[in-house]
Formats: C-alpha cells, sequence, structure tokens
C-alpha cells in the first residue's frame, strides 16, 4: 500500500475504534516482550497430517472492518535440504485491493528478499459472496505458484500443478499450499517458528496493534531474529498420514515387482523409553521368489543414543527376521535400541513394520513417539545427539 492509503486506513480504523468505545484492558507494564510467543514445540512430529496453513494461519480477520490482517507470523520451509524463512507482510495493494501479496524471504545463509505477486483467487469466505461458487470452478480458483529459488511466479491449473516439482509453495487468495503431499511431486515442509503475543489481550486479538504494526516496520523485528530450523517442527504434508512415508523409505521395481530400498532417507526416531533416540535408514531390501511367494529381508542402519547417553554412538546394522508372503498380514514392533522385536503392547516399542499381502503388497511404518526427517545423510549428520 502507499503511505498516504496506508494513514488513511490507520486514521478509519482509530476512529472507528473510538466510535465504539473499545478500551484496552492495561497489561502490566507495556507490551509483551519479543520472546513471547516463541514457538518451541517437538521436533518430533507422530502419524498424523494437518492442512497447515489452516492450522498455523497468517492472517487476523476482523469482521468489524471487513479486513485481512496479516499477524506476521515467521515460518520456515524445508525445501529438500534446503531451508527458508518466510512471512506475509500485505495483502492489499496501494488502492486496498486484496491478494496483491507481499511476502519477505530469506534463504538459509543469504540475505532477505520482498516478492509482491497477484493471487486473488476466490478470495475468502468472509469477503467474497460467491466463494463457494468460485472455488468450484477451475477458470477462477486459480494459485498462483513460486519457486523459490528463482524466485519466479506462474499461474497454473491444478493438474499441471500436480505434475510439476518446480514450484515450491502456492497462494490463491487467504489459502497456502505446499508442493508435496496430495498437492504435488515435491518435498516441501513447513514449520511454524513464531507468533507475537502482543498481538493478543486475553483471548482476543488487539487489532490496533495489528494495524499499527501493518503501517509500520511490518514484523521486521519477528523475522530478524535467530531460530534453530532444524529443531523446527515441520508437518506432515497433507495427505501423508505416517512421519515415515512409504514413498520415502522404498520404491518398487516395475520389471520385478521387488521392493528396492531408498537408502539416502534418514529419520531421527525418538524412543518409547525415556531419553532413547535413534537415527533410521532402510539400508537395503533383498527380495527372491521362493515358490509362489516373496520372501523380504530388510536391513536397518543404526545410530542409538541410550538412555544416560548424551550424544549418538557408532553406526549399527539389523537384519530383521525373514518375511514371507505366504503369511498375508504381519505386524512386527521394534525396539530399535536394543534391536530387538517386542510385543506392540510393549512400553519398548518405537517402530510398528506392517505388511498387507493379499492381491497387492502393502508396508508401512507407523512411529509410536515420533521422528523427524526425511533427512539427506549430511543433515542426519548434524544430529550429534536426540534431545
Amino acid at each position: 500500500m502507499s503511505h498516504l492509503s496506508k494513514t488513511l486506513i490507520l486514521l478509519s480504523l482509530l476512529f472507528t475504534f473510538s466510535c465504539k468505545k473499545i478500551e484496552e484492558k492495561p497489561v502490566s507494564d507495556s507490551r509483551p516482550t519479543i520472546n513471547s510467543f516463541r514457538v518451541a514445540l517437538s521436533p518430533y512430529v507422530k502419524d498424523q497430517s494437518i492442512n497447515f496453513f489452516l492450522e498455523n494461519s497468517w492472517y487476523a480477520y476482523d469482521e468489524g472492518n471487513h479486513i485481512i490482517w496479516p499477524n506476521f507470523r515467521v515460518y520456515v520451509l524445508r525445501i529438500d535440504s534446503k531451508y527458508y524463512k518466510f512471512q506475509v507482510v500485505d495483502y492489499y495493494d496501494e488502492v486496498s485491493r486484496p491478494g496483491n501479496f507481499t511476502i519477505r524471504v530469506q534463504p538459509e545463509g543469504e540475505e532477505s528478499y520482498l516478492l509482491d505477486f497477484k493471487a486473488e483467487g476466490c478470495g475468502n469466505v468472509y469477503t467474497n459472496p460467491s466463494y463457494k461458487e468460485c472455488i468450484k470452478n477451475p477458470e477462477t480458483n486459480v494459485y498462483s505458484y513460486i519457486d523459490l529459488n528463482s524466485k519466479t511466479i506462474e499461474k497454473l491449473s491444478a493438474k499441471e500443478a500436480k505434475n510439476n516439482a518446480e514450484w515450491d509453495i502456492a497462494f490463491n487468495g487467504t489459502d497456502i499450499k505446499l508442493n508435496s503431499g496430495k498437492d504435488g511431486l515435491g518435498s516441501v515442509r513447513a514449520a511454524n517458528l513464531y507468533l507475537y503475543g502482543g498481538f493478543f489481550s486475553g483471548d482476543k486479538i488487539n487489532f490496533q496493534r495489528i494495524a499499527e504494526e501493518s503501517f509500520g516496520s511490518r514484523g521486521i523485528r519477528f523475522f530478524n531474529q535467530n531460530f534453530d530450523y532444524r529443531k523446527a517442527a515441520f508437518s506432515i504434508p497433507e495427505g501423508q498420514n505416517r512421519a515415515i512415508f512409504e514413498n520415502d523409505w522404498f520404491s518398487q521395481n516395475r520389471s520385478t515387482n521387488f521392493f528396492e530400498a531408498k537408502s539416502e532417507n534418514w529419520w531421527i526416531v525418538r524412543g518409547s523409553e525415556a531419553n532413547t533416540y535413534s537415527k533410521i535408514n532402510i539400508k537395503e531390501i533383498s527380495e527372491q521368489e521362493i515358490g509362489e511367494h516373496i520372501e523380504s529381508r530388510i536391513t536397518l542402519g543404526l545410530f542409538n543414543q541410550s538412555e544416560g547417553q548424551n550424544e549418538f554412538g557408532s553406526e549399527e546394522t539389523w537384519e530383521l527376521p525373514t518375511f514371507s508372503t505366504a503369511k498375508r498380514l504381519i505386524k512386527v514392533c521394534l525396539d530399535l535400541n536394543k534391536k530387538e522385536v517386542v510385543p506392540c503392547g510393549s512400553n519398548k516399542a518405537d517402530l510398528r513394520l506392517s505388511m498387507s499381502n493379499k492381491s497387492k503388497r502393502r508396508w508401512r511404518i507407523n512411529v509410536f513417539s515420533g521422528a523427524v526427517g526425511p533427512l539427506s545423510k549430511s543433515e542426519m549428520q548434524n544430529w550429534i545427539r536426540g534431545n
């Protein structure tokens, strides 16, 4: 927005607050410090898929004045092995038209930059009376897709985006989606880093303070704090319900129909027993036909941190028991630190490996206490300890 437009809106907003005689409850001293509402979630995520930006919204809606206010929440995206901090700083252009974004982006180790683009889409249910009809029409319900590395923006249909691995994040009105899970071929993950506590008075949003920040520094002081990206709680992409997802740890050879390990990917698994952690990858899957059935041997790569230890030990391998499709349903639970198969009801079980051998073979891994990943080998090596 232009400075004049912002000034007029701020004056109008302050006048509105005055006319309504809204009195803010006094806060001891003045405002919360900048450290208020620093997000400190565990990086170990469990088997739960969420709509990340619905759960961690970038805006607050002022219903009385029909204004979408950026709340200057700070996020980080993990794209393969790269990290991008970002923040939405504006939603309107100089004449107050919605869907005109400015986002602040900082690739790790580089200078930050501002990116301006249009992503009106269908707006939102609050301000567009035809919102429901709009989102059903592929001609109007169009996202703006951004490649953060090249800083390019393009409009794509949903089908085009689904088969395109180049874009990272997309905007459509107040909606945001990532290139991963059900929305794309990529592996983009998002985490919430920070939300300023001074924008809240008790359980209510303080729109006056948000307005002052919007017409002032636009959240730069929040953005410029130091964060540990590698210990952020990166959400599981929509459409994936497991922290260790099948497409990340094995693939199927089309010519042989045998499963093959994706040994380049690693996870940090929090153990079910107190203060135990394991770095794990699927090192090898070896399969052969025995009569009418397939026998599978799975070898894990492990670095374990047992209770009482301050860091991970040296690399170990563990060859699991042989599995055969002669058995239609297999469920085994694993204690990674002890390298033992344990009852699934045991408090020592860290992972559950399930195999269905009916008309189509299906494998899956479930975590009991959470995992971080998938990580590259170099990212895994940066984890000296699990806690």
